[in-house]
């Protein structure tokens, strides 16, 4: 296909995605703007009279009929297809046009989820009583690593504990309730799971026992943190458990589903993911439902948490901390790292790891690391850090 005609071809597919997208938002508020205004659209007819199906039905015979390149029908119901689930810019969310494309997409998935198992790496016990964990991923076993980690770390005399949650960005729900678990007291809520399907909504509690009690905690995120990762990060600064330092997290909170179809299979995200004050974990085009929808929203909203949002989109932690919404998990203290990458996860040249020291040596207590640490050098502010040694 030359330059031209793929240009061409991607115009189409655009244009067909469009009308399908515009067709259903047509439909939706068809119904629920019905006698409520004065919606002209198509030449001075109410929207009423013009349903999704028509108005896509219309742009693909016109397609058919009169653009200057011939397309099979096949491949106009293809781009449309295609297109509709790219505008909905959702990367759980994709066609995969084989059986074989379905097994290779969930060998990929299995894949990302198994790489570097030896997770709770490089437990070291610094100064002042500070404990350092590198957590690159979730696996099966973390929790129970994690667990034995700490307490030798704790044996040792550490008082506070920096858990590094940069570049996890594979692991699942449960694994990162799991972990969560640890250091959350029982009944408090971890993770709430809201989708439209059977089973989808559930909220997630605290069964355990809380561990280390007394210990300070310090997460480290990045914008390569995701899901699993989200949980804990999300669930311990809501719950002042934890603070939270470094840049904000990916924003990829959520369950998908394979769905077979005719020739393949489709993959579709079924479940958001909220944070126990009610933040969505997931940052979501803001024409589908917004970063936490507002007024009438938009077709993805039925998934807002039902008191997703206060005025301001602002929403607080269990001690009165105001928190931003915005589909990801912000951090208490905003560190911008201009270190170069051989110096990350250096434990003195690291300018993040250094912060989160910085911040563990001057807090008096765990209660005092959260509160006044977040207060001082909060969300709203930022450090600026570059590779220089203390």
């Amino acid at each position: 296909m030359s330059d031209d005609m793929g240009s061409r071809f991607r115009i189409v597919t655009a244009t067909l995605a469009a009308a399908l997208i515009c067709g259903g938002f047509v439909m939706r508020h068809d119904l629920s703007w019905r006698g409520r205004g004065s919606w002209r659209w198509f030449g001075g007819r109410p929207a009423s009279h013009v349903t999704g199906l028509r108005l896509f039905d219309d742009v693909r015979q016109h397609v058919a009929r009169d653009y200057v390149d011939a397309l099979s029908p096949d491949r106009i119901y293809q781009a449309a297809t295609t297109g509709m689930l790219n505008q909905l810019h959702d990367p759980r969310t994709r066609l995969l046009a084989s059986e074989r494309d379905r097994a290779a997409g969930d060998a990929r998935d299995s894949l990302r989820v198994g790489v570097r198992r030896g997770v709770a790496q490089r437990p070291v016990l610094l100064e002042r009583g500070i404990g350092y964990l590198a957590a690159p991923v979730f696996g099966d076993s973390t929790s129970h690593a994690l667990d034995h980690a700490i307490d030798s770390l704790r044996a040792l005399g550490m008082r506070t504990l920096i858990l590094d949650l940069r570049h996890n960005g594979t692991s699942s729900l449960d694994r990162g309730v799991a972990v969560a678990d640890l250091f959350l007291r029982p009944g408090e809520t971890v993770v709430t799971s809201r989708g439209r399907g059977a089973g989808t909504t559930r909220v997630i509690v605290d069964r355990s026992a809380a561990r280390w009690t007394g210990l300070g905690v310090i997460l480290l995120i990045d914008s390569s943190t995701a899901r699993g990762s989200e949980i804990v990060a999300g669930a311990l600064q809501d719950h002042d458990r934890a603070l939270v330092v470094g840049t904000p997290s990916s924003g990829n909170g959520g369950d998908a589903a394979t769905f077979p179809i005719d020739g393949g299979a489709v993959r579709l995200t079924t479940a958001r993911w909220f944070t126990p004050s009610g933040r969505r974990i997931d940052r979501i085009d803001p024409r589908w439902g917004g970063d936490d929808a507002t007024d009438e929203g938009g077709p993805g909203d039925s998934t807002a948490a039902a008191g997703d949002s206060t005025a301001g989109g602002r929403y607080r932690t269990d001690a009165g901390r105001s928190l931003p919404a915005g589909g990801t998990i912000a951090p208490d203290v905003l560190v911008i790292d201009t270190a170069a990458t051989a110096a990350r996860h250096d434990l003195r040249a690291d300018p993040v790891i250094r912060t989160a020291r910085d911040l563990a040596a001057r807090a008096a207590s765990p209660s005092d690391l959260v509160l006044h640490s977040a207060r001082t050098a909060g969300a709203t502010d930022s450090i600026s850090r570059g590779p220089t040694r203390p």
